[in-house]
């Protein structure tokens, strides 16, 4: 049994090149991810806790790609949350990237539908 987190990195060290170059490897990647988060936490982080992490035609969904780079599965790229609806008290709230939680995330994050005014990626997703 592991006890610390450089017993862990050690482990991973020695058997990444069984683990990761697996026919599995990034599956397992993903797991440890998932598991190192929890996956009630994870849930509690996504706007809707039904919708998969591996969507349509095996692409990630944005809360895993946001889990992989913030440590967080939300739902948005914006920054903060934000109600949806006129009124808050009958509306819904979305979730961003929560820069007083995770600070500037230290990888920044493109989209292709963003130039097409399909969302907005937060200031804390755009390096400087």
């Amino acid at each position: 049994r592991l006890k610390s987190a450089c017993d862990v990195q050690q482990v991973l060290e020695e058997c990444v090149d069984t683990w990761l170059a697996g026919p599995c490897g990034v599956l397992s990647f993903v797991c440890s991810v998932l598991l190192s988060r929890t996956p009630d936490s994870v849930r509690g982080d996504m706007d809707d806790s039904c919708n998969p992490l591996i969507g349509r035609f095996g692409h990630c969904s944005q809360e895993l790609v946001n889990l992989m780079l913030i440590g967080e599965a939300t739902s948005n790229v914006f920054d903060g949350s934000r109600w949806l609806g006129d009124d808050p008290s009958s509306g819904f709230l979305v979730k961003g990237v929560d820069g007083d939680r995770i600070g500037s995330p230290q990888v920044g994050f493109l989209s292709e539908l963003e130039p097409m005014r399909y969302l907005s990626v937060g200031t804390l997703y755009k390096c400087t």
